[in-house]
């Protein structure tokens, strides 16, 4: 009997800004009285796969955040997000000012040990017997690289950034050999 695996694959990114939520909400006055409040500004993305859930947290210059080091107040509004994203719904009018779904969701970056483990099965796949520790680096430059020049992630792709890493070793395999004869 043939088996069909099907994959549901989906990704949103969404904007959380506290104070533009206030800015709509609250009276002048009360908005003076926020200016020296620094506010929750934050893309957070979750994408799902055959895996499961995974997320992302970043401010708003890329740089990724821990959620464990979040406030009450600000863990609130990633609730809210993973609610809205396990249900399948749109934000709910409450929280519409607040939060916002982008249109191009942000790429989900790998973790060194996504990384780590995406070379492991790539090395073990292509019976590369030398430490694969040693690949790290390779697999940072490569997996940038791709998720530069096709604006998609690697983890989420990894079909795609399999054949990119082949392509990328026999053209680095290629140049070896081409010092070789020189």
């Amino acid at each position: 009997m043939l088996e069909v695996k099907i994959t549901v694959m989906r990704t949103i990114t969404y904007l959380i800004d506290d104070k533009e939520g206030f800015r709509k909400s609250l009276t002048k006055e009360q908005l003076n009285l926020m200016n020296d409040i620094k506010g929750f500004k934050v893309y957070y993305t979750l994408h799902e796969d055959e895996e499961g859930i995974m997320y992302q947290l970043e401010d708003m210059k890329g740089n990724l955040l821990n959620v464990n080091l979040l406030n009450g107040y600000e863990k609130e509004y990633i609730h809210k997000c993973l609610d809205f994203f396990c249900k399948e719904q749109k934000v709910s009018e409450e929280y519409k000012d607040f939060i916002k779904i982008l249109d191009t969701p942000r790429i989900i970056k790998p973790s060194a040990n996504q990384r780590y483990e995406i070379f492991k099965d790539y090395a073990e796949l292509n019976k590369i017997e030398e430490n694969v520790l040693n690949y790290i680096g390779f697999i940072d430059k490569f997996s940038n690289e791709f998720e530069t020049k096709y604006n998609k992630s690697c983890i989420s792709n990894p079909n795609e950034f399999d054949a990119f890493l082949q392509n990328k070793l026999l053209e680095q395999t290629n140049e070896m050999e081409d010092e070789e004869c020189m």
